[in-house]
């Protein structure tokens, strides 16, 4: 039997369809994946995968899609289209019409596996996403991980693909922390194009654009912590019971972080426009606000509301301290 996912969103939609991949094979299925080149990366090295067909980005028009999907049907004994299954119908798009509606309107409490599992034609049995490394990927890990055996070490993700993706207190929050910290390290990961966004300091390992999503998704096995907002990392450190703290920004805990392992997610507070269930792309379309040094009177930063004041230093502070103190008692 053959069957094909047909998937042309981010690498954390990726992610969510992984299991399915999995589950489908252990029906007899062989399974092809048709996905985007960006995409890809996450399954590389996965055993249930039978074929890939790369999908080039803007190659069939939109409009164009639904003929298209129906040519490629009839190739197969089961044909799964997750396109916009999160993006696009829980997610809304900046830009479309139903983008610019009510926070009432748009709210949705569907967890996004259990989103998944049913448009494959599998029962909700609480899944979360699945990565597989190769020999060569969990050996150069766990050496870089043996290297700093003896320091706390704390993955963070500088940002995600939508503007409300970010955590503009990173430099404060984090020196403070490590500070009081002096046998842990943070290790801030990202495109060459989130390098910006990194800053120096003796504790801090600076990684964005140095290391590969593939390094990176299999660090989050391996490091004592996992700190980001919604983004393609956070969702990697969800495959593993590496204890986590997901900043979240467009999403409540129901949808994203349920059946994850050691998790500690952490949802802005206080704030009116929190689970917008949007995704943003510019400043014109999300509650901004300018957030001033205290020393110099300047503004330091403008974002969006849930980003700043949200998710306070305090709070993840407070998270950090737990996991912690749990990695530490099981050093003594």
């Amino acid at each position: 039997k053959r069957a094909c996912i047909a998937r042309y969103g981010a690498i954390g939609d990726m992610i969510m369809i992984s299991p399915i991949i999995r589950l489908l094979s252990e029906q007899g299925y062989a399974v092809t994946l048709n996905v985007t080149p960006y995409c890809a990366e996450v399954l590389k090295h996965n055993p249930y995968i039978s074929n890939i067909i790369i999908q080039e980005r803007d190659m069939i028009p939109n409009p164009e899609l639904g003929e298209y999907w129906k040519e490629w049907m009839a190739d197969y004994d089961k044909y799964i289209n997750l396109s916009e299954s999160i993006e696009g119908k829980l997610l809304r798009v900046e830009g479309r019409n139903d983008f610019y509606t009510s926070k009432a309107w748009r709210s949705t409490d569907v967890n996004y596996f259990d989103q998944t599992a049913r448009l494959s034609g599998f029962p909700d049995v609480g899944l979360r996403g699945e990565i597989y490394f190769s020999k060569a990927e969990e050996r150069e890990a766990q050496l870089w991980r043996k290297a700093q055996k003896d320091v706390f070490t704390i993955l963070w993700a500088l940002k995600g693909s939508s503007y409300h993706k970010i955590y503009p207190l990173l430099e404060p929050c984090l020196v403070e922390w490590l500070e009081k910290h002096p046998d842990a390290q943070a290790a801030l990961v990202g495109s060459s194009a989130d390098a910006n966004l990194q800053f120096e300091h003796p504790q801090v390992l600076n990684l964005a654009g140095v290391a590969s999503i593939r390094q990176v998704f299999c660090l989050t096995k391996y490091v004592d912590c996992v700190v980001g907002p919604e983004s393609s990392v956070i969702n990697a450190a969800g495959c593993f019971d590496t204890p986590k703290i997901a900043l979240l920004s467009h999403s409540n805990w129901n949808n994203l972080c349920k059946y994850w392992v050691n998790d500690h997610s952490l949802a802005p507070e206080n704030i009116a426009c929190y689970p917008c269930h949007q995704l943003h792309y510019t400043l014109e379309s999300c509650p901004t606000v300018d957030m001033v040094d205290q020393d110099t009177q300047q503004v330091a930063w403008a974002g969006p509301v849930c980003a700043a004041y949200g998710v306070t230093p305090e709070r993840i502070h407070q998270k950090l301290d737990l996991i912690y103190q749990e990695w530490k008692s099981k050093r003594i």
